[in-house]
């Protein structure tokens, strides 16, 4: 605990606002420990000059400000759904992206432009910065409307029909489309096209399974696989039912495998610092008053850290799942990086910075 010590010598409480701080970053920790590698550092484009090395799983021991000189750190990933194109001659990737716009303030506009190279089978996205928006030389609101979008190699329309009974066959799949990142030393956000981003800072979701499988077995959590069921009268489903037209019928299909273990790290060190405090013999009612403050910072991670969380263009951050009472159907997603201070981040999320009172 975090008070004055007693006659004894043990530490007492003190106080709810200290006690939910040293007990978030102590949840913070363990989680850090659990999934820090799968938020490695990038190394920076522009930087010029011998760089360090620096390994991949730094965010394990270090906080994200802590990135040397010639790396940035990821804050967030932003993706796109696909479906394979509809026509039998052509079977290329269509992404399903509704708009590319990552950033639209006063003299500042960076969007990401996208490019179906010749005898190839995906797009790219090429990330492009004007002081206006003519600057650009394309108009990155245009994309699929209502889930329907141009095949960019052969122009098939994958309608809305289509679309969904490829989510019902469990084919739709995504693609990395760009990185937000800070630069150590610099305030404001830098933009990584995906095609800058190196494989090593993509994630490997046969790897991240079986970590799943591991934590699980470990903590004895599990991941949500009840049912949504749109014709059910029941609560749980009340708003769903664009997801379920997609093909996703659990809740646990709403999450990426690396937003999975991610909430599954931090339910697990909240589980955790319940028995610790036990251990160190807090009494149950201040115990259950900051397991009670713990499980929030769960619940406003997973609000942020689903397939359903939007990149506000204007504000330059994370907006959550739920803009209103429903969950519509999100065809371009951000994934914050749950680690740091930015929008998305636990510290942030959870009031464990300096701004919390």
């Amino acid at each position: 605990m975090t008070g004055s010590k007693n006659a004894q010598g043990e530490t007492t409480w003190g106080g709810l606002a200290e006690e939910v701080r040293y007990w978030g970053n102590w949840v913070l920790k363990q989680v850090k420990a659990e999934i820090g590698d799968l938020y490695p550092p990038i190394p920076d484009p522009t930087h010029k000059g011998k760089r360090q090395a620096v390994q991949t799983d730094c965010l394990k021991e270090h906080d994200t400000d802590d990135v040397p000189s010639g790396y940035l750190t990821p804050i967030a990933y932003l993706w796109t759904r696909t479906v394979t194109c509809k026509n039998p001659n052509c079977k290329a990737t269509v992404p399903l992206v509704k708009q590319t716009w990552l950033c639209r303030r006063k003299d500042r506009y960076i969007a990401l432009k996208t490019v179906a190279p010749r005898n190839a089978k995906a797009v790219r996205f090429e990330r492009v910065e004007s002081r206006n928006e003519k600057g650009l030389g394309f108009d990155p609101s245009i994309g699929s409307e209502g889930g329907n979008a141009p095949c960019p190699f052969c122009h098939t329309i994958a309608n809305a029909d289509y679309v969904q009974q490829e989510g019902i066959e469990k084919r739709i799949g995504k693609q990395l489309m760009a990185v937000v990142c800070t630069r150590p030393g610099f305030t404001g956000k830098t933009y990584l096209g995906a095609g800058d981003v190196p494989e090593t800072a993509h994630p490997d979701n046969v790897a991240i399974q079986r970590r799943i499988d591991d934590l699980c077995g470990r903590s004895h959590l599990r991941v949500p696989d009840e049912q949504i069921d749109p014709l059910r009268p029941s609560p749980n489903a009340r708003g769903l039912s664009a997801v379920t037209r997609h093909g996703l019928m659990t809740f646990g299909d709403l999450f990426t495998n690396r937003q999975t273990l991610c909430l599954l790290a931090f339910a697990q060190g909240v589980q955790q610092s319940a028995a610790e405090m036990k251990a160190i013999g807090c009494e149950d009612h201040h115990a259950k008053a900051v397991s009670t403050f713990l499980g929030i910072l769960v619940d406003r991670q997973a609000d942020k850290l689903s397939t359903f969380a939007r990149w506000d263009n204007t504000r330059e951050n994370c907006q959550g799942t739920f803009g209103r009472h429903a969950i519509g159907m999100v065809w371009d997603f951000v994934e914050p990086c749950p680690l740091g201070e930015a929008s998305g981040g636990s510290r942030r999320r959870s009031g464990l910075d300096s701004r919390f009172r």
